[in-house]
């Protein structure tokens, strides 16, 4: 028997037009991240631009960190009472340099910077400087035992049971002293414990503001 072999034509799929020149899933991905990227990198850029124009202060100085700081800006005005409860205001000291000091009993360089904030009142004009140190978080009876357990006397307190003034000026850790000119603003803040060599090199620089260049 013989076998007839006959030809088959391929049937031809039909082509669908939609799919051309459609790119793959997989490459529109690898296109579009390095895209989202991009954007991030500039919306960062542009936050900080306006973070850093946020903290400049109005005269145009710009302080001296990256991070929020009240150098060069006008000090918070608060209002707090002394060991005795008499109101102590912070623009009382107005046209004095006020050395303003955070502060607890129970901090070591807290403790051991007192006697020479003691010697340094001692020392300097009492017309044109001003020593404000502000305890947080304790009571004046508290503070009271502190003294007379290291037997010290003249440092001027004022108390911020609340920690709202310590809130005010950002302060995070003890001890911490801002240096305020005859204006009220801020001009220097230093973190950690001063010695009376200190406190002096920071009054020449407020009374000799040439100095710094």
């Amino acid at each position: 028997m013989t076998t007839q072999s006959h030809d088959e034509t391929p049937i031809e799929q039909p082509i669908n037009t939609e799919e051309i020149g459609r790119p793959s899933p997989v490459l529109v991905i690898f296109l579009v991240l390095p895209l989202l990227g991009i954007l991030a990198a500039l919306v960062m850029v542009a936050l900080d631009l306006s973070e850093q124009r946020a903290l400049t202060s109005p005269d145009g100085i710009q302080p001296v960190q990256s991070a929020p700081t009240l150098v060069n800006y006008a000090a918070p005005e608060f209002t707090l009472p002394s060991l005795d409860g008499q109101p102590v205001a912070l623009s009382d000291y107005r046209g004095k340099i006020v050395y303003l000091n955070f502060w607890q009993t129970t901090c070591p360089p807290c403790v051991e910077e007192m006697p020479d904030f003691r010697d340094f009142i001692e020392q300097v004009n009492a017309d044109e400087v001003a020593v404000i140190t502000i305890n947080v978080d304790e009571t004046p009876q508290d503070v009271r035992e502190f003294f007379a357990r290291i037997d010290l006397q003249g440092i001027p307190v004022v108390m911020d049971e609340k920690s709202d003034v310590r809130r005010a000026y950002g302060v995070q850790g003890f001890p911490v002293t801002f240096v305020l000119d005859e204006e009220g603003v801020v001009r220097f803040m230093n973190i950690g414990g001063l010695s009376y060599d200190d406190m002096e090199e920071y009054l020449e620089l407020m009374q000799n503001p040439e100095v710094t260049g």
